[in-house]
């Protein structure tokens, strides 16, 4: 099985109005990590919420004048995908993955839109492995507490993954915590799984 983790940092909550400033991908194939990949790039033209310009860790005028806008870094990501998918198979495909994985997709399917390529499905099922509704599972089927609340910080903590404080909101290390969470919550279910039986 193909697996794309992604992870995104955006300047809203909005992805018809606000826009992509920083994108990670974990790529999984068969359980094993392959390759991972960082992005920056200047999200022309959207708008930039309060909130989310308080949370950015590159000041916006930084991403303007150092990195490439995000109508031309959507190619490198095109590229990277097509090194392990081939976009013309339709049974050559990623599950998409992440935390809260209908965020990302909005976001990346309108930077696809932003670019004239209507192909974004090329690359991925429709049926994406969400995190955080592995978290609602696990606390449905008593393998872990209740958390205090579903941001992901707050999860990787609940359940014991290491991270540090001020690695929250990048994305690339929201991502590879994602998939510690992932694959700490699938142990967890087999192992119970396996003791009633």
């Amino acid at each position: 099985m193909k697996v794309c983790w992604c992870d995104l940092e955006t300047t809203g909550t909005d992805s018809k109005r606000c826009g992509i400033w920083q994108a990670a991908f974990l790529i999984e194939i068969d359980r094993v990590v392959k390759d991972k990949k960082n992005f920056l790039m200047y999200p022309r033209g959207k708008d930039v919420e309060s909130g989310a310009k308080e949370m950015m860790r590159v000041p916006l005028e930084e991403l303007r004048t150092s990195v490439p806008l995000d109508i031309h870094v959507k190619d490198e990501i095109k590229r990277f995908l097509e090194k392990y998918v081939d976009p013309f198979n339709k049974f050559d495909k990623f599950t998409f993955a992440g935390y809260n994985t209908e965020f990302d997709i909005g976001f990346l399917e309108q930077l696809w839109e932003d670019t004239q390529d209507k192909y974004f499905r090329s690359f991925f099922t429709y049926f994406p492995l969400d995190v955080m509704r592995m978290v609602t599972i696990a606390v449905w089927m008593n393998v872990i507490e209740p958390p205090k609340n579903m941001q992901l910080s707050t999860i990787a903590s609940h359940v014991g993954i290491p991270f540090e404080e001020g690695e929250a909101h990048d994305a690339l290390a929201d991502i590879v915590m994602t998939r510690d969470i992932a694959c700490l919550l699938r142990r967890k279910m087999y192992t119970r799984r396996r003791l009633k039986e």
